[in-house]
């Protein structure tokens, strides 16, 4: 049983229908996917209301199902769109730029060591579409991380030709995903997978190799893990875990709140929270 410090939370912003996934940029604005609605809501800090993206459908700009958002610099803003098996990314003046079919049906014994199975595009090809990408994540070298949840897998497209590489798969020995649910990129370009399966976060390098396994069989029920200054922030139902990124914890956070948690993001001295339907704020002491 998880003992932390107990912290006061309270709440602020709009109510959310079924809000999966928060993330922040380096402005500070808060985007939140909110799957009930269809949408990706961007507020400010103090949440008040900047923009409104998506809305029910399969066509472009439409959304079904989002379940991670991910706004890089505030320049690019990537959304999982879940429903649909793809991921549509979209300037900061909402122009699409780019939609990438996630793929499912991957069989690793037909794949080179690399895990590399082929280019991601609009086509109706066997090898494309079909997947849910439940979370992602972008690096600033043009790399683009998604977990793909009916295989269990993260997949990884290169930045020019956008070919897919598999990260966590049968292959990777100890770094074989069970159940990924979130993930992070570090600065140094490692990439932290939170995996319900092993009760942990595994930890890869730029290029998708097996690492490390930080909070191994502790992190029961993790739902996201999300990168807040130099520490990493696993989310349980009901605690915050912070740890260096170095693998070190520091802290053990407990919130009594009417809903389970979902995401969180932050600056140094605070944290905002997320469950399904409300944010919430609390000061770090």
């Amino acid at each position: 049983m998880l003992v932390g410090d107990t912290l006061d939370a309270q709440p602020f912003g709009p109510v959310f229908e079924d809000a999966r996934a928060l993330a922040s940029d380096p402005a500070g604005r808060l985007y939140i996917a909110d799957a009930g609605a269809a949408t990706v809501v961007t507020l400010t800090p103090e949440g008040l209301p900047l923009n409104r993206l998506g809305g029910p459908g399969t066509g472009d700009y439409a959304l079904l199902d989002p379940a991670d958002v991910d706004p890089t610099n505030g320049l690019v803003l990537t959304i999982a769109d879940a429903g649909n098996g793809r991921i549509q990314r979209f300037s900061n003046d909402d122009r699409l730029l780019e939609t990438l079919r996630v793929p499912s049906n991957l069989d690793e014994t037909d794949l080179p060591r690399s895990g590399r199975f082929g280019v991601a595009d609009d086509g109706d090809d066997a090898e494309t579409g079909g997947g849910r990408p439940i979370a992602v994540a972008s690096a600033v070298t043009g790399e683009l991380f998604a977990v793909e949840e009916l295989r269990g897998v993260v997949l990884r497209w290169g930045d020019q030709d956008r070919s897919v590489h598999i990260v966590g798969g049968l292959e990777a020995g100890d770094g074989t995903l069970r159940e990924p649910v979130g993930l992070a990129l570090g600065p140094d370009g490692r990439l932290f997978v939170a995996d319900r399966g092993h009760a942990a976060v595994l930890v890869y390098d730029a290029f998708g190799s097996y690492l490390r396994r930080i909070a191994d069989g502790v992190a029961r029920d993790i739902r996201t893990v999300a990168i807040v200054g130099d520490r990493l922030v696993l989310v349980l139902p009901r605690h915050i875990l912070v740890y260096g990124l170095d693998g070190r914890q520091r802290r053990v956070l407990a919130f009594d709140l009417p809903e389970p948690l979902g995401g969180v993001a932050g600056a140094e001295d605070g944290l905002t929270l997320l469950t399904a339907t409300r944010l919430y704020q609390t000061a770090l002491r």
